[in-house]
C-alpha cells in the first residue's frame, strides 16, 4: 500500500438506510393522502370552504342568511314526505340539490354541502331549506 492512502473502505448499509427510510416514509403519506381524497365523494360543484354556519342558525332565522352563499355540515336523512335533509343533533333542514341527485346510499352519512338559503315561504306552506351547489359526502 502507498504511503499516505487509506484503503477503500466498504460501504455499509446504514449509509442506505436513511434515503430507505425517507423512501418509505414519503410512499406512506402518499398512500394515506390518496385514501383521505378517495373517502369524499363530491356530487354538484366542489366545495370551496365557504363559512360553516350552524344548521340550527339557519332553521332559527333563515331569513338572516337569504341570498348569502354558507356552508353546513351534518348526517343525511329522509325527512316526512321523503325528502333529503341535513340533520345535526335535534335540528333538520330541508336539502335542495337541484341539476345533481344524491344516492340512497348517502342517507345516514355526514355530509357538507354549500349553497343559499331559501327563507319559509308562507303562501306556498314551504318551510325554509338549504338549495345546494354542491354537497360533499364522507364514506
Amino acid at each position: 500500500m502507498r504511503r499516505g492512502h487509506s484503503p477503500p473502505r466498504a460501504l455499509s448499509l446504514a449509509a442506505f438506510a436513511a434515503p430507505a427510510a425517507y423512501a418509505a416514509s414519503a410512499l406512506v403519506l402518499f398512500a394515506a393522502a390518496a385514501a383521505l381524497a378517495a373517502s369524499v365523494e363530491v356530487y354538484g360543484r366542489p366545495l370551496r370552504g365557504l363559512t360553516l354556519v350552524p344548521i340550527s342558525d339557519l332553521a332559527r332565522g333563515p331569513e338572516r342568511f337569504e341570498g348569502r352563499e354558507v356552508r353546513v355540515a351534518g348526517s343525511l336523512m329522509r325527512l316526512p314526505g321523503g325528502q333529503v335533509g341535513l340533520a345535526d343533533g335535534k335540528v333538520s333542514l330541508p336539502l335542495s340539490t337541484p341539476g345533481f341527485t344524491l344516492p340512497e346510499t348517502s342517507i345516514g352519512r355526514r355530509a357538507a354541502a354549500e349553497g343559499k338559503v331559501q327563507s319559509e315561504d308562507k303562501e306556498r306552506q314551504s318551510p325554509a331549506r338549504f338549495v345546494a351547489a354542491g354537497v360533499e359526502v364522507t364514506r
